[in-house]
């Protein structure tokens, strides 16, 4: 198999902004679409509405969006998919979901049109949850084309993987039920790897680059959870889980490629635990954003030109 190229991108909800500039840098620096520089591109959640979006042909067969298409996404699209939900909604369902998922639905539509995930540019690898069977379910493209009852349009796939607990409603396609695939694979490079391996356990070389959606740390003191009951815990817990589990996949993938050669690079920018939420897609909070990934970009210059030449050495 040779040399292999793997892009890992973190959820985050409307945080995915960060590694689409990220993302940005790494395409102008090579000169080429993101898709013809790595073999498999998986995303988690937000993240895999950018894998869906770099890997979206158009009509002449090339890519249709840049890494910049996916920043303005988030600036354009993000309050409508974040809309909360009316009060009438909230009193009669005061447990509920904060946002609608027909909200995400309607801009992953209006974005992806009739596009199946057969159709991708590259291997795509998106994880999500199936509740119904109880089991993960990764969506992918080799298997859309060799079966065409794997083959979902990118706009459902996108509301699959993304439809987090207590932020979005679970997501039906066809006789499935699906939440976010960052409830265990909020950092996706794992999955990405393993799907290498599987193809081929003598491949010769692979660099995985994994970008996240910020790093940040979220105090709980003992006296202030000590007497917290179920429904204290439920964002909570389910905040700790995602971040927890990309952290381990982080350590893991370190322990695994970067033994002598560095063949692992990890790309996340720190945030303030005061930007951490998933859904705050309000003007100001979309420009610190911004600003935070931009910084990071020119503070890491040097790392991000190494990776990058790796990228285009065959």
């Amino acid at each position: 198999m040779g040399k292999v190229n793997i892009l890992s991108i973190d959820g985050g909800g409307i945080r995915g902004i960060i590694p689409a500039i990220i993302l940005d840098y790494i395409y102008k620096k090579t000169r080429t679409p993101i898709h013809r520089l790595f073999k498999y591109i998986a995303g988690t959640s937000t993240g895999g509405i950018i894998a869906l979006g770099l890997t979206k042909a158009n009509y002449l067969g090339k890519h249709e969006y840049i890494p910049e298409d996916m920043v303005s996404l988030y600036e354009k699209e993000g309050e409508k998919i974040f809309k909360p939900k009316n009060q009438l909604d909230n009193i009669i369902n005061i447990l509920g979901e904060k946002h609608n998922i027909k909200d995400l639905n309607n801009v992953t539509r209006s974005y992806f049109k009739q596009a199946y995930l057969s159709q991708a540019l590259t291997n795509v690898i998106i994880p999500s949850y199936d509740i119904k069977n109880g089991k993960p379910y990764f969506f992918k493209t080799d298997k859309a084309r060799e079966d065409e009852k794997e083959d979902f349009l990118i706009s459902d796939i996108c509301c699959a993987t993304a439809a987090a607990p207590t932020y979005f409603e679970p997501y039906a396609i066809g006789n499935n039920v699906y939440i976010d695939g960052g409830i265990f694979a909020n950092n996706p490079s794992m999955c990405a790897l393993a799907e290498v391996l599987k193809k081929d356990k003598e491949v010769e070389n692979i660099l995985l680059i994994s970008i996240g959606t910020g790093e940040f740390i979220k105090e709980y003191k003992y006296e202030e959870v000590k007497n917290w009951g179920m429904l204290n815990w439920v964002r909570p817990v389910i905040d700790t889980s995602i971040n927890g589990n990309a952290q381990t996949v982080d350590y893991q993938m370190t322990q695994i490629l970067n033994k002598g050669n560095r063949n692992y690079y990890r790309f996340e920018a720190k945030i303030d635990k005061s930007l951490s939420h998933m859904d705050n897609a309000s003007d100001a909070n979309i420009k610190e954003l911004k600003n935070i990934a931009y910084n990071y970009v020119e503070e890491n210059k040097e790392l991000l030109d190494e990776a990058c030449t790796k990228i285009n050495t065959n």
